[in-house]
């Protein structure tokens, strides 16, 4: 079944273009952002997770997966900042601070997002590798990164990373934890965490991360010549990031919009007026 395109009813977030142009101020945008309750910061997690599920939408859906087999799931705001604040929560029970690096090995699916926002709710550095990777790519990467810990799905784990903790070396000693998403039960060395019976027992409230009083900014870090002015810029950096975020995010899904709205249009004028290739 083809629809028409005049059954999708899409309302820009920009609909007069020289009128936002000429309203915009870089002075006013960081308004649109609610910050850390009780003044304490900015969190680009809280901006993005927290603040949609307190403010009424907790029952929206924040993430849908469509697998290519087996049904659909559906995360809600209030779901998501729940398992973020376990998430976040194991990281600290695992001695992870503020900067340390967190590898992320997993597909498309919901877990990765878990563990992408979790963990920098618990201000870490989010370093993703791709299932892609064989064992020389993944090295480097991990001897350079030195990661604290690294989350995979329980396939990848024996495909991937189990054979460079076997191999051992420079590369693969920065390691501290690694934590396995378990897709279904399955044995698993006694050095690696199993990531359902790390959250279980954690508690939802974000307690090791808003109320911890570390910074909540990711500080850039340099060296000890430049010192508290070069930090300090990176912290306004940050800022200015999240900031660009928000605001370019709502002109973007315009554009998504726009864009699907004229496939289906060109998909259903094709099929109401086909035309041959010849001639």
């Amino acid at each position: 079944m083809i629809l028409s395109s005049g059954a999708v009813s899409i309302v820009p977030s920009m609909s007069d273009h020289a009128r936002a142009c000429a309203e915009f101020s870089w002075e006013r945008t960081p308004r649109l952002l609610d910050g850390l309750p009780d003044g304490r910061g900015l969190n680009i997690v809280y901006e993005a997770v927290d603040r949609h599920a307190l403010a009424g939408r907790d029952d929206h859906v924040a993430i849908r997966s469509l697998p290519l087999s087996g049904p659909r799931r559906d995360v809600t705001y209030a779901e998501l900042t729940q398992l973020t604040n376990r998430f976040s929560n194991v990281l600290e029970l695992l001695g992870v601070r503020p900067a340390d690096h967190v590898f992320v090995l997993v597909g498309q699916i919901p877990e990765l997002f878990v563990a992408a926002l979790g963990l920098l709710k618990a201000r870490a550095v989010f370093a993703p590798l791709f299932a892609a990777f064989w064992a020389e790519p993944l090295l480097t990467r991990i001897h350079i990164g030195r990661p604290r810990v690294v989350v995979t799905a329980q396939s990848l784990y024996w495909r991937r990373v189990a054979g460079l903790n076997a191999g051992g070396g420079s590369g693969t000693a920065a390691i501290e934890h690694v934590i396995v998403i378990t897709e279904e039960p399955g044995p698993l060395p006694e050095s690696v965490h199993d990531s359902l019976s790390l959250m279980k027992d954690l508690h939802d409230s974000a307690h090791g991360t808003w109320r911890s009083g570390a910074p909540p900014f990711h500080e850039w870090h340099h060296g000890p010549a430049e010192g508290d002015v070069a930090r300090a810029r990176g912290r306004q950096g940050v800022r200015a990031a999240h900031v660009g975020l928000h605001r370019g995010r709502k002109p973007a899904a315009d554009l998504l919009g726009h864009a699907a709205k004229a496939a289906l249009a060109s998909r259903t004028n094709r099929s109401v007026n086909p035309t041959s290739a010849s001639g």
